[in-house]
């Protein structure tokens, strides 16, 4: 069968071999996704179930012809964030972001969930 990953998910990088705080949240997310040929755009529903400045673990309702690459949005954030799927088990997807996110949204996530009461 033959691989259609790309290089970037497989790119060894000393920045994702440190251990970066992750924080668990419980934010809305939409993955988006860039049809073949640069056809268009393609969202589905996610949950943000922790972070760090270097990654992501999602929750989606199935992961049926997602890519390896995708934008990554959270609810309420204007960030538009680019991720390289690390591991896929089940409805569960880890990710590294392409550029490590500033830790200032991570902290503005962390409180939107703490005023929801989540």
């Amino acid at each position: 069968m033959l691989d259609k990953s790309t290089y970037m998910s497989d790119v060894q990088s000393g920045v994702y071999d440190r251990a970066f705080e992750h924080y668990k949240v419980r934010q809305n997310a939409r993955i988006i996704t860039i049809g073949r040929g640069l056809t268009g755009l393609y969202e589905r529903q996610a949950k943000v179930v922790d972070i760090s400045i270097a990654g992501a673990g999602l929750e989606l309702s199935h992961c049926i012809g997602l890519p390896k690459h995708y934008y990554l949005m959270i609810e309420g954030f204007p960030n538009r964030i680019g991720c390289a799927e690390i591991y896929r088990k089940d409805r569960k997807v880890g990710v590294k972001f392409i550029a490590q996110i500033d830790e200032h949204l991570i902290h503005k996530m962390i409180r939107a969930d703490y005023f929801k009461g989540k």
